[in-house]
């Protein structure tokens, strides 16, 4: 009976202290989860700021921006990202708020597709929650929207990606036409999550021109750049342009684009000279986004102006005729 009662008190002492170590953890967790859904509350009261902006002209339009967000973020982690839409429609406007997740296009010279109600293979859309779903703008005024995101404990590592979309309610059909219009504008969000876990992994795989002969100008170019790894890369560069004697001759930036995970993704840049002909060799210098990693590749071109042959070459018809022309009235005979 003495034993039992001990035990019985050294259980209860236990659980007391335990109870005593975690519930300043639970409290402290509770109070940052609290606070969180506070900052981020669908109160447009509390949460959102719309001001009046000057000198907004009249467009007909609404202009949102950061269009495009790059977050790194581990599973479990919640931020906020915040949004700024800018009215310049002359009326007073109402706004709603969507989000899609998009893919990358199987053709490599477009970028994006957007999914609508369909779940893409590397989703996040169900991560997003904006402050208010609809708000109403007048002309000139711009709203700073708050967008919380919240990483499920179990996501998975690499990118993810969705876009958070404004779009205008159609309003009164004041010609009676009986159409209505609206218009839609969105930001891309580009998610890593993983913290560098993830695996990173591309390459140029094609530069060419988009042909062998020019017979006229500009030139363009087209880079394809391959992502196999589980992250999107943004590669940059340059276009070394050299005569047929091997002397440099002009240098094109090639600005960054952005390549979605498992997917490949075309650059195009234009060479507008003020003057070309003959042989060149152009060659493309695309870091690829991490590890200083470089990719050259090379291809020749050659331009032939149609404007300068065909003048050159008129040139030389015309002359033929004149000599022709000349000679026949004059002959020559030998003196006896």
């Amino acid at each position: 009976m003495f034993n039992q009662k001990r035990l019985f008190l050294l259980i209860c002492l236990i659980a007391a202290i335990a109870l005593f170590l975690t519930t300043p953890i639970a409290c402290v967790y509770a109070q940052e989860e609290a606070l969180f859904e506070a900052e981020t509350k669908s109160s447009p009261a509390e949460s959102i700021k719309i001001e009046l902006m000057e000198n907004v002209p009249v467009r007909n339009d609404f202009s949102i921006g950061p269009t495009k967000y790059t977050l790194d973020l581990n599973p479990g982690e919640k931020t906020v990202a915040e949004l700024q839409i800018t009215s310049r429609i002359e009326k007073e406007t109402d706004f709603i708020v969507g989000v899609e997740d998009f893919t990358s296009q199987e053709d490599p010279e477009k970028y994006t597709k957007f999914l609508g109600e369909e779940k893409g293979q590397f989703s996040s859309k169900e991560w997003f929650k904006p402050a208010v779903w609809k708000f109403t703008l007048k002309h000139g005024e711009r709203i700073y929207l708050p967008i919380k995101i919240t990483v499920p404990k179990d996501a998975e590592v690499g990118g993810h990606y969705s876009a958070v979309f404004v779009k205008t309610l159609p309003g009164e059909d004041k010609n009676k036409t009986g159409i209505t219009l609206s218009s839609r504008v969105g930001s891309l969000f580009l998610l890593n999550i993983g913290d560098g876990q993830a695996k990173t992994s591309g390459e140029l795989i094609s530069f060419k021109t988009s042909r062998k002969i020019y017979g006229f100008l500009p030139i363009t170019f087209e880079l394809n750049f391959k992502n196999d790894g589980d992250v999107h890369l943004t590669p940059f560069g340059k276009i070394i342009i050299s005569n047929i004697f091997g002397k440099t001759i002009d240098q094109i930036i090639v600005k960054d684009w952005v390549v979605l995970r498992s997917s490949d993704r075309a650059q195009r840049t234009g060479w507008q000279p003020k003057f070309a002909f003959g042989r060149y060799t152009a060659s493309a210098q695309v870091e690829r986004g991490y590890n200083n990693l470089v990719d050259v590749k090379t291809t020749t071109f050659y331009v032939l102006p149609v404007k300068l042959l065909g003048s050159v070459f008129g040139g030389l018809i015309i002359l033929g005729l004149l000599i022709k022309l000349i000679t026949s009235k004059f002959e020559i005979r030998k003196k006896e």
